[in-house]
């Protein structure tokens, strides 16, 4: 399915100038395969981690934008305009 024993070969094969006994280059091969599966399936995980995380703070941030009219800049804007008050902590200003 995944031609793991021609990609054991390749990688036994490409060993042998350094390791001359061949079940030695066979077991480097496979410690080789294992880190290139180990990483392959880390960065797997980060992009299935970072998708979630993308699409929740974009629906957060399209959900949480201020609609207008509301706040409290808005409440200062409808206070009675004839005494200058906004009501405010219950005072005048001065």
């Amino acid at each position: 399915m995944f031609h793991e024993q021609e990609r054991l070969a390749a990688l036994a094969a490409g060993l042998h100038g350094d390791i001359a006994d061949p079940l030695a280059a066979k077991a480097a091969a496979m410690g080789m395969l294992a880190q290139q599966v180990r990483r392959e399936a880390d960065v797997m995980a980060c992009a299935d981690g970072v998708w979630p995380v993308g699409v929740s703070l974009a629906s957060v941030a399209v959900l949480k934008t201020p609609q207008r009219g509301s706040g409290p800049v808005e409440a200062h804007r409808s206070s009675d305009r004839s005494t200058g008050s906004c009501g405010c902590f219950g005072r005048r200003p001065s």
